[in-house]
């Protein structure tokens, strides 16, 4: 449960970085951010969350970010299949 929490704590702090953000002048990174499909978006969370696994001093900090980035895996692999259902049907 502790876990669970820990990875809610990340989640919900990333969110609330990210409304910051957008209150910010886009650059030209957050410019192309938005044009990303779901599935790259999703691919590049789960990067992130892997190398803040890599720096993360505590185990359990290290345990969270790589679950979150399995979460986002996980989150690109449902797109990518919904995406190719789409292609398929067309």
């Amino acid at each position: 449960m502790v876990e669970r929490a820990i990875s809610h704590d990340f989640f919900c702090a990333d969110v609330n970085r990210a409304v910051a953000e957008d209150d910010e002048k886009p650059s030209q990174d957050d410019r192309a951010m938005k044009s990303e499909t779901p599935v790259q978006r999703y691919r590049r969370e789960a990067e992130e969350c892997q190398r803040s696994a890599e720096k993360a001093m505590k185990a359990a900090d290290r345990e969270a970010w790589l679950r979150l980035a399995a979460d986002w895996r996980k989150l690109a692999q449902a797109a990518e299949l919904i995406r190719l259902s789409g292609t398929l049907r067309h």
